[in-house]
């Protein structure tokens, strides 16, 4: 008898363990050109959850939790950018959230320091 108690509880138990979650989708762009922005590393803060921008610029973040985050991007040789999402609770349209993120370009990546030396003497030419 007590088999069966349990047996027909298992349902209502594994629907209180159960989360719900969403998923975050995007793309990522160049503010100047609107090319998109492959290789882009996409994270959620506060949590373990990324992806990267794949060749059409697009990430897709799953197993996100609801709540309301910042999405930071960065990409070498862009300067970071984040966006604030929100994730519903898996039964609403707000569930999933898709964004566009812009990055634009990190004026100092690339600079040239030329550095000369000698055993007695450190000159940097920029």
């Amino acid at each position: 008898m007590m088999v069966a108690a349990l047996w027909l509880a298992q349902p209502a138990l594994a629907q209180q363990t159960d989360t719900v979650t969403g998923t975050v989708t995007g793309t990522v762009v160049s503010e100047s050109t609107g090319v998109p922005m492959e290789g882009a590393q996409v994270t959620i803060s506060g949590t373990p959850l990324s992806a990267a921008a794949d060749e059409n610029g697009r990430f897709t973040i799953t197993g996100v939790a609801p709540g309301t985050y910042n999405v930071d991007v960065t990409l070498p040789g862009f300067l970071g950018n984040s966006t604030e999402v929100t994730v519903g609770d898996g039964t609403t349209a707000a569930a999933a959230a898709d964004v566009t993120i812009q990055l634009a370009d990190d004026p100092s990546y690339g600079e040239v320091i030329v550095i000369v030396g000698s055993s007695n003497e450190l000159s940097v030419i920029q």
